[in-house]
């Protein structure tokens, strides 16, 4: 029986899937794989997704641990696929009761996997304080994070996530089967604040003040991601419909609590909004972007000739 189907070697111990996305870094890959496979929680498969690496280190560093330690899986895309296919391919792959992402240019304590499951309790999300390290800089920042515990309610929770919109809490521990609905969500614009909303709403989300993660940065300061990389501008209005049908939706709320999230999360956006585009007017520039996209949402598309 191989260690993935829950063998005797680590007893009755979780299995937890870690999905490594990864593109020409091979020393980031290497040290990430060093740091996972070093976890004092053992029951792991690691599954690796080389999104069709130019540099041929990535794959050499891959088939090495994949030959080394046999709760490592190396695949390698034949196309690049793009950033968000990938992160869906290696939950796609997983098969543990837990799953987990870990970038190739992150690092991680030894205890971060079994702090994190054993807090969580009832199968919640858990994540932890974080800081985040300028390498180029060899400079090291502590982040702010949110209180979250679903024993606070739902709403208290939304509440304190909005006051501190953290994206980096989607590199949490998850159980697995909480994360169906991202297979088929699209890449958007606060993609990450969006996925936090949906396991509060969810399994719920709690955060421990041990600091178990680092968010690495190779160059002296952040680059802020676009979803769409030619505009080089954030699209509020994928981000904002799908948390307000979120926030009407859910079962999590009863009726008077969704007025007053959504109360919340309009200052939150235009907050947001007004930060990013350094501008007075926010309500302004998204109701013009949500305008734009249920326009293209409702023009009717051409016909193609079979």
């Amino acid at each position: 029986m191989s260690i993935g189907e829950g063998s005797s070697e680590y007893g009755h111990l979780p299995l937890v899937s870690v999905g490594i996305p990864t593109f020409n870094r091979p020393e980031g890959l290497r040290r990430t794989l060093c740091q996972i496979l070093a976890q004092t929680h053992e029951n792991l498969e690691v599954i690796i997704s080389d999104n069709a690496s130019t540099n041929p280190e990535v794959e050499r560093v891959g088939t090495e641990f994949a030959a080394k330690d046999q709760r490592v899986r190396y695949i390698r895309q034949p196309a690049n696929i793009g950033a968000m296919p990938n992160f869906k391919h290696v939950l796609l792959r997983a098969t543990g009761d837990y799953f987990m992402w870990a970038a190739d240019d992150d690092e991680w304590s030894p205890l971060f996997v079994e702090k994190c499951l054993s807090a969580s309790a009832l199968g919640e999300t858990v994540a932890c304080k974080f800081d985040t390290l300028f390498r180029a800089a060899e400079r090291q920042e502590s982040n702010p994070v949110p209180a979250l515990n679903p024993a606070k309610g739902a709403l208290a929770n939304v509440k304190e996530f909005l006051e501190c919109m953290q994206p980096s809490l989607i590199y949490g521990l998850h159980k697995r089967t909480s994360l169906e609905y991202f297979h088929k969500l699209p890449n958007f614009d606060f993609v990450d604040c969006y996925f936090v909303f949906r396991q509060i709403l969810g399994p719920g989300v709690k955060t421990i003040p041990d600091v178990l993660y680092t968010a690495g940065v190779d160059a002296v300061s952040y680059e802020i991601k676009y979803a769409d990389t030619q505009a080089k501008k954030f699209d509020y209005a994928p981000f904002y419909l799908r948390t307000v049908a979120l926030m009407l939706f859910t079962r999590s709320l009863p009726p008077r609590e969704k007025l007053e999230a959504l109360k919340a999360f309009n200052r939150a956006i235009y907050g947001l909004i007004k930060h990013h585009e350094n501008c007075d007017d926010p309500r302004t520039i998204l109701v013009k972007q949500v305008w734009r996209l249920w326009r293209r949402a409702l023009t009717p598309r051409p016909l193609v000739s079979l």
